[in-house]
């Protein structure tokens, strides 16, 4: 019977945002994709990248356009700060119009866990089992240059890859053809949002990740977080028979 047989720089954020915010506000730049680990205190953030996972096939990122918020362009000053040659941008709260930042999520969340999955990125693997508080970076928030803007708006689709430099890079798409990148110092970086990992089963194959779920959000359908609770609980089953 073969049910029982297995194939078994630290980031500092300025804080967090409101709890209906997912998003960490942070001045340092994070790619989307990057795996870590995430320490939390009173008054500050911490992520700390492991590596870089091989993203060998582009991967879609969605694009939301959001209107600032007193609290955000708040951050938004401060962050500028640290730029050589910040991007300006005038925020006045009685007025309707306001300034607008992006936010990039990672849209093919499906593909993500299978090329994770893949021989190429064990090293990440193990990583993500022996440190079950591994979190993947799954949104980040920007401001762009006018330039930029329009380049966005000029292409029908966004993609990561990760590079021949082992560089998550995002990519723009035009009618199924790449017209550019984003490049980070055409951006203000605000902050990032955090995902949580699944492991599971499927009939005799081993144990693999499964799904992303929002941090702090549960596993279900015989998912788990814990890939060697799930291991016992399997061979507990098995045993019964």
């Amino acid at each position: 019977m073969l049910c029982c047989s297995f194939a078994l720089s630290i980031i500092v954020s300025c804080g967090v945002l409101p709890a209906k915010d997912s998003f960490y506000s942070s001045p340092n730049p994070l790619d989307i994709g990057l795996v870590g680990e995430k320490k939390q205190s009173i008054h500050q953030t911490e992520f700390k990248p492991s590596g870089v996972p091989l993203y060998e096939d582009y991967v879609s990122v969605s694009l939301v356009r959001r209107n600032f918020t007193k609290a955000l362009y708040k951050t938004y000053l401060e962050v500028s700060k640290r730029k050589i040659t910040p991007y300006k941008i005038a925020y006045i709260d009685s007025l309707e119009i306001k300034p607008k930042f992006v936010d990039l999520v990672l849209k093919d969340k499906v593909l993500v866990i299978k090329l994770l999955n893949d021989n190429a990125n064990s090293a990440v693997i193990d990583y993500i089992k022996d440190i079950l508080k591994t979190k993947i970076v799954t949104g980040i928030r920007l401001v762009y240059t006018d330039i930029i803007s329009q380049q966005l708006e000029n292409a029908d689709d966004i993609y990561l890859r990760t590079n021949q430099q082992n560089r998550i890079v995002m990519y723009l798409f035009k009618q199924g053809k790449r017209i550019g990148e984003l490049q980070g110092v055409d951006t203000t970086f605000l902050g990032y949002q955090l995902s949580s990992f699944c492991w599971g089963m499927k009939g005799n194959e081993k144990i693999k990740l499964s799904t992303l779920v929002n941090e702090g959000g549960k596993c279900i359908s015989k998912t788990k977080n814990d890939p060697e609770k799930l291991e016992k609980e399997i061979i507990k089953k098995c045993l019964t028979f």
